[in-house]
């Protein structure tokens, strides 16, 4: 019983000296529009963007769990610039997959346009999550 505690307690300490961090990349991806077409490449088209931070905090119910890697999706923006569709790719674990594509779906788009009217695209959406000393 008593080296169960010892290392909860080393645990503790060594959470203590450690940091989360998380980090929003945009993966350069062809566009896609909504039936997984190309549109076109000219001056008719223009990709959605992002009108919301895309980084995503790392959720602290999984401080402890130390769950670390990159979270990678695909989301569909609709005409409207809301998330109507996550496709999951890449994720750090199930439940913690969860958590984050629960807050994806709130992110808020401009629209892509095609010939001046709003359209929906794909939006490859990846953020990478680890830990580092805290200073």
């Amino acid at each position: 019983m008593q080296k169960r505690s010892r290392l909860t307690g080393s645990i503790a300490a060594l959470s203590a000296l450690l940091s989360w961090s998380a980090a929003f990349t945009q993966e350069k991806v062809p566009p896609r529009l909504e039936d997984g077409s190309a549109p076109p490449s000219d001056e008719r088209f223009i990709p959605a963007e992002p009108i919301d931070s895309l980084n995503i905090p790392y959720p602290a119910e999984f401080l402890r769990l130390g769950y670390a890697g990159t979270y990678e999706a695909d989301l569909l923006i609709s005409p409207s610039g809301e998330v109507t569709e996550v496709k999951v790719l890449k994720t750090v674990h199930p439940a913690f997959n969860r958590v984050i594509t629960k807050q994806v779906r709130q992110l808020r788009f401009k629209p892509a346009l095609l010939d001046g009217a709003p359209t929906a695209e794909w939006f490859r959406y990846s953020a990478r999550y680890w830990q580092e000393r805290a200073r």
